[in-house]
This record gives structure tokens, C-alpha cells and sequence, in this order.
């Protein structure tokens, strides 16, 4: 029942409909003259009154929070209403790579020759990450090669990058989550930008990533009953942590040795129907 139906209700049982209408007016502007003198005024009317008063408010919040829900998700739709599942990871060839969505300089200006080939991928603020069906695993359990495609959000319209994952087909099926493979990230016309290798893991599990057979960067994850802790290195140097609450958090924070936050992953649950056909996941990283 709203408030109009609960105001209505008030005045067909005191008979006192204007009453009930100069008594909201006073309530809401503060007169409160009339209010001991008034024999129609109870305490039992007060609290049907307060009622009323709330759901107001709430019907209002509702509104506001419905148009705002309406435009996230006609934000966040974007990217795949533009391109179907399964259209990136087509044939059809691109003929050059998005822009970086940020500049090249000052902190994020390359001082390596491997920074500077993995920059255009990575000098972007927000980075969404999505992969396509898989119907032999969502069908017969088939454990499939895993392919994603990376987009940033300024430029929904191409991938600025893929990640293709190159694994033995048995130990993808006898060791699931464990089995060991390579993912091959590539540049949006498939020019190799590097590679991150994991072998097979029990408790913990270490990745490794490789540019032209050089180690440039390892992830090794600690154990934790619950939780889910990563600590990044470059060479022997520990530079940031990933940390997760666990359970069913679905936020990784990144940060450095200080502290500081450098950088969030989100998965984020986008219905059902989504859940189904496609797994995505959402970067983002602090303009500097």
C-alpha cells in the first residue's frame, strides 16, 4: 500500500479529509500550534502518520535508485550489445590498435625496452576483461582451452588485446583448476606481447610471466585457510600484494609496499543470463 492509499484510508476514518491535509502542512513546516488543542489528534494517528511519512521517503529513494540502476546497466551494456558474445574471438582481422587511454609520460613513461612493448596494452585506466562461451563445458563438463578478449572502456568498440591459453587437453580434464599451462596476451592483431606461464600446483601455486623467454615478473600466491593473498615480484624484488577477503569477495586491491592502492580487479555478478554465456571481470587503475 503507498502513501496515497494510507492517506485516503486516514481521511475515510477520522471524516476530516481537508483536517488531514492542514495537519501534513503544519507537520511538514513546522506549526505545531493546534497540535494539543486538537481532539481528532491521537497517538495511535501519529504513528499511522510517521508510517505514511516513511513511505514516502522510501517510494522517493526507490525512484532514484531505479534511474540510476538504468543507466549503470545501460553503461555497462554497452560494451556487449555492441559486439555479441563471440564476435571478438571471430576471424575478421583489425587494422590497428586503440590508442592508450592514458598518456606515456611521466610515471608511466617506458624505461625498458619491455615496458615499452607491453605499454600499449597496459597504459589504459580501466581495462575490462570478458570471455566468450564455452558450450562443451557449460553442456558436458569438457574443460576448453579458456579465451578472453580485453577492451577498454573508452574504446567498447575493439579489443585492445586477447588472451589465449595453450594447455595439454588430459590434464585439463583429470586437473581442472591445477592443470599447468601458458596464456599467450597479444595486441588486438595478435603480435605477441608476452606470456604468462604456471606449472601444476597443489596448495600453493606460482605464475610466471615471460617476455622472448625472460622472466620479467613472478606471482606467487600464500596459503590462507580463506583468504586469497598474491605477492608480485619484479626479478627478486617484492613491489605490491593482491589482497581478497575471500569467501565470495569477488574484489582483488592492489597495492604497493606502502600501502598504497595501485590498482582494483572486480567480478562482478551481471545476472544470470550473462553468467551463463560469458565471465567477465573489470580492471581498474588510479589515474596518475
Amino acid at each position: 500500500m503507498n502513501w496515497a492509499k494510507r492517506l485516503h484510508l486516514f481521511a475515510k476514518t477520522y471524516k476530516t479529509e481537508s483536517w488531514i491535509k492542514n495537519t501534513i502542512a503544519s507537520h511538514r513546516f513546522g506549526h505545531t500550534s493546534n497540535v494539543t488543542s486538537d481532539p481528532h489528534l491521537s497517538r495511535k494517528f501519529l504513528a499511522q502518520l510517521w508510517v505514511a511519512d516513511r513511505e514516502m521517503e522510501k517510494f522517493a529513494k526507490r525512484k532514484t535508485t531505479q534511474k540510476k540502476t538504468v543507466k549503470s546497466k545501460a553503461a555497462a551494456a554497452a560494451v556487449y550489445d555492441s559486439h555479441p558474445v563471440g564476435k571478438w574471438f571471430s576471424d575478421a582481422t583489425v587494422t590497428e590498435n586503440p590508442p592508450p587511454s592514458q598518456s606515456l609520460s611521466g610515471f608511466l613513461e617506458p624505461g625498458f625496452p619491455e615496458e615499452a612493448r607491453v605499454a600499449p596494452l597496459l597504459a589504459r585506466s580501466n581495462l575490462l576483461i570478458t570471455r566468450d562461451i564455452e558450450w562443451a563445458n557449460l553442456v558436458l563438463g569438457f574443460e576448453q582451452e579458456n579465451r578472453y578478449a580485453i577492451v577498454d572502456v573508452c574504446y567498447p568498440k575493439s579489443p585492445v588485446g586477447f588472451i589465449r591459453e595453450q594447455s595439454n587437453v588430459i590434464a585439463r580434464q583429470l586437473l581442472r583448476l591445477r592443470r599447468p599451462f601458458v596464456a599467450y596476451i597479444t595486441d588486438s592483431m595478435g603480435n605477441e606481447l608476452f606470456r604468462v606461464r604456471r606449472p601444476f600446483w597443489w596448495l600453493t601455486s606460482s605464475i610466471y610471466a615471460e617476455i622472448d623467454g625472460k622472466e620479467i615478473g613472478v606471482v606467487h600466491r600464500r596459503w590462507h585457510l580463506w583468504r586469497r593473498i598474491y605477492d608480485l615480484y619484479l626479478g627478486n624484488k617484492q613491489f605490491a600484494v593482491v589482497e581478497n577477503p575471500g569467501l565470495w569477495n569477488w574484489t582483488f586491491t592492489l597495492k604497493d609496499i606502502n600501502g598504497e592502492v595501485l590498482a582494483q580487479i572486480d567480478r562482478d555478478w551481471r545476472g544470470f543470463g550473462f553468467e551463463v554465456v560469458s565471465i567477465s571481470c573489470n580492471m581498474m587503475f588510479p589515474t596518475i
